[in-house]
Formats: structure tokens, sequence, C-alpha cells
């Protein structure tokens, strides 16, 4: 071919489609071919982007400051943990911590999980096992909570579930809410206990009656209306007895 492609190439009537001119015929495959591997580039690009945000946002809850705590508790299930601190409540997940006050969330934490001994330590000093073990002897409520939750936890003690669930009833038959809500779970999941959903729904009821009510909505569907009687009727029986042993103001 001479001269110049662009200017030796045949002109072309105005109203005549350029890619059926004889010109084009030959590089029409070539076209077609690269026009077919963007698009499906294209196509498989988007479609891993679109599956990786599936995967991130089905492995990360949707939690965020200002949510309920009735959401966080039917997304995440029962907390692991709950105790009041400074007038607020601290609801320890496995994946998260979060910090609420009257039912609302002021505080999401993923994996960098509060520690209640690191909290006491931080306002206290730092406590030692024979400190709380003492205190806790005495028969104060909060010392045998800590406890527990030592045991429970592995903290400072070699981790013993049994154990935790015996200080966490000498402290939860005090009415102390925490060591309520955190026995009714170890006897949900039969953690140190043999599992009792009935046993659970009692503490559950007197953890509500103090106002975490987290651990009743979990049991909710889980007993029956027979069981649910029964266990209101011990509820009431250990709160008689709460009462009577409290001593006089």
């Amino acid at each position: 071919m001479n001269g110049n492609f662009w200017t030796s190439r045949p002109r072309l009537p105005f109203n005549e489609p350029l890619l059926k001119t004889p010109v084009f015929y030959g590089f029409l495959p070539d076209i077609r071919i690269y026009f077919s591997t963007v698009i499906i580039r294209t196509i498989i690009t988007f479609t891993a982007i679109l599956l990786a945000a599936t995967a991130l946002q089905a492995g990360v809850e949707q939690i965020v400051v200002g949510d309920s705590i009735k959401k966080a508790t039917n997304q995440l299930g029962t907390p692991v943990l709950e105790y009041p601190l400074n007038g607020q409540m601290i609801h320890k997940y496995e994946e998260c911590t979060l910090i609420s006050s009257n039912e609302v969330i002021v505080s999401v934490e993923y994996h960098v999980p509060i520690d209640i001994l690191e909290e006491k330590a931080a306002n206290e000093g730092p406590p030692t096992i024979d400190e709380i073990k003492e205190q806790a002897m005495q028969n104060d409520a909060a010392a045998q909570y800590l406890l527990a939750y030592c045991f429970q936890f592995g903290k400072l003690v070699e981790q013993d579930y049994g154990k935790a669930v015996n200080w966490y009833t000498l402290s939860a038959k005090q009415g102390h809410m925490p060591a309520q809500h955190n026995l009714g779970y170890l006897y949900l999941n039969g953690t140190g206990v043999e599992q009792d959903y009935e046993q659970a729904y009692v503490w559950a009821l007197l953890a509500a009656q103090n106002g975490n009510d987290a651990l009743l909505k979990a049991l909710k569907y889980r007993i029956s209306d027979e069981q649910k009687q029964a266990a209101f009727l011990r509820a009431e029986q250990i709160r008689s007895l709460m009462q009577a042993e409290k001593p006089e103001q």
C-alpha cells in the first residue's frame, strides 16, 4: 500500500456505516476479541470486589455508637460478661466490648476487650489475688464477683470454672447483678456446672429485676412456660431470702 494509510484509503460516502467498508473487515475480528476481553475482565473484577465487600460485611457486626443495647443483643447474643463501671455498663463479647449508658451504646471497641482487672488497677492500683480472696472471705459481694471472674477467665489464678460458679453464687445471692447475670450465663452454657436452662432462668430473672434483662431475652424461647413458672417461684424464694438477710439501715 502506497502512502499513508489514512490518506490512501478510499473515501466513504457520508451515509455509509464505517464497519461495512472493506478497509475495516480485516480488523473486525481483532476489535471483537479486544472488546470481549475488556468486558470479561471488567465483569471478573467487579464480581471479585462485590464478593470481597460481602465477605467483609458478613464478618463484622454492624454495631455503632448510638445503637441500642437491644440491637446489640439481637445481633451478638448474650455477652460473655457484663458489669457496671462509673455509672455505665460494660458488655464484653468475644469479638468486641460495648459501653452503654441508659440502654444506648456510647462506645464500640472491636478485638480490644476491656479487662475488669485492668480497670480496677487503673482506678485503685493493681490488686493481688490474696487481697481479692481476703475481701471475698469477708463476704464482700464485689470481691466475690471479682474472684469468680478471675477463676472464670484464668486471671491471677489457674482457670477453674467450678470455683467461678461457687464464688458467683455467693455474690449473686447477695443481690450482685453482674454476678447473677454471669452465673446464669454459666448455667446456660453448662460451663463449670451441669447445663440447666431453668436455673439459668432463675438468675436471669434476678438480674433483670436489677436492671439487666439481656440473659432473660436470650432464654425466652429455650424453656417451656412450666419451667419459667418454676424458675419464677425459685427466684422469688431467693429474693425473699436476700431481703431477710439484708442488714437493717
